[in-house]
Parts: C-alpha cells; sequence; structure tokens
C-alpha cells in the first residue's frame, strides 16, 4: 500500500493501481480477512481510476471498498464523484455524500460537491431531441 501511495503522489496513477491490485491479490490468496485494509485499497484504486478518466471503473472500486467498510467516508466520496462523472444515479451521487460529510463534517470539498450533486439531482433532464 505504501508503494501504491508513492507512486499516485508522483502521479504514476497505472502503476498505483497496479500496485493496490497487487496488495488485495495478496489479501485475497492468503484469506486475510483485513476489511478495513481492503475497504482502502479498493478506495485509493477508485481513486487512481478517477485520475485515470474511468469513471464507471471507479464506481465499482469504491462500491467494493464501502461494501469491506461501510464507514469509509473517502470510498463515499469517490464514489459519488464517479457517479458525477458519468452522469447517472446523481441520487445516489446526494447519499453518498450525505454519507461521507457525516463522516468527515470538517471537510468542505465534501460539502461543496454536495451541493454541486444536489443541483445536478435537482435539474431537469436533457431530453435527446432538445440537445440535438
Amino acid at each position: 500500500r505504501r508503494e501504491g501511495n508513492r507512486l499516485f503522489r508522483n502521479g504514476a496513477y497505472e502503476e498505483a493501481l497496479i500496485c493496490y491490485s497487487g496488495a488485495l491479490e495478496v489479501l485475497r490468496v492468503a484469506e486475510l480477512e483485513v476489511l478495513p485494509m481492503k475497504s482502502a485499497l479498493a478506495s485509493n484504486q477508485a481513486m487512481c481510476l478517477l485520475r485515470l478518466q474511468r469513471p464507471t471503473e471507479a464506481e465499482e472500486r469504491a462500491s467494493a471498498a464501502l461494501a469491506a467498510d461501510a464507514a469509509n467516508g473517502k470510498a463515499a466520496y469517490r464514489r459519488a464523484l464517479a457517479r458525477i462523472a458519468i452522469g447517472v444515479d446523481m441520487r445516489g451521487a446526494v447519499e453518498d455524500l450525505q454519507k461521507a460529510a457525516r463522516l468527515d463534517p470538517q471537510n468542505a470539498e465534501v460539502r461543496r460537491k454536495l451541493e454541486e450533486a444536489r443541483q445536478l439531482a435537482e435539474a431537469p433532464p436533457v431530453s435527446v431531441d432538445a440537445a440535438a
């Protein structure tokens, strides 16, 4: 995990993603049920995928992180970012951001994104005819 974090800090997102995947594989092979670690690694994968502009995969990895540890505020935040980037499930993004805000009430970025997601969730859908 430390090596993945170092790679991420240096902007090597693909390499960090591989590193986090390897760490998850080690836990799987060793049959270790270290749920907080699994959650942190999957959440870190989600952040790498967001940076790599792969939001659908990021949403999946953030969901896996939350399945391992429902109290992972970073994973909830990252899943919300992925949902916003995909442009679907804005209500789910709002719920994730509300959860992240409850878990980290001092985080101004979470509160800002929550307001943005609320506005997106309340916006009327754009019809295909109107966009053409």
